[in-house]
């Protein structure tokens, strides 16, 4: 046998820890990241009250309609729509169907929509997917 010194033991130990904070973060992460999110959201919420109280929020309830609004490449805007998990309507008028918002996705089209200047965030109502402003 041989004899292991307190260096071997934590090193070990150390190692163990990181496998342990590895596996919980992964565990972790949808939490974490809306979490973050969240938190992020609250901060730019404050700092825009504070800049700017009377612009007015756009509903968004459609892929064309945040097109219009913020404008960019179809292609690019759809890929980002569907991959947050927003429904494409079929005919103009047609309700959105349920859906199941993709937080990854969600992250994407929101930091883009941030970076062509506009504010964003979810809506609670049930025709409306989210609101910007300018």
């Amino acid at each position: 046998m041989s004899k292991r010194t307190q260096t071997e033991y934590e090193r070990e130990y150390i190692h163990f820890l990181e496998e342990v904070v590895a596996g919980v973060m992964s565990r972790m992460r949808p939490e974490i990241v809306q979490r973050l999110s969240d938190s992020l959201a609250l901060v730019r919420g404050a700092a825009s009250t504070i800049e700017d109280e009377s612009a007015e929020w756009l509903e968004i309830g459609s892929l064309s309609q945040l097109r219009a609004e913020v404008g960019g490449r179809f292609q690019n805007i759809k890929k980002k729509w569907i991959s947050a998990g927003f429904p494409l309507k079929e005919h103009k008028g047609d309700t959105g169907a349920d859906y199941e918002l993709v937080e990854e996705g969600w992250q994407d089209l929101s930091n883009w929509v941030s970076k062509q200047g506009y504010e964003i965030r979810k809506s609670r109502k049930k025709d409306v997917y989210f609101e910007i402003r300018n």
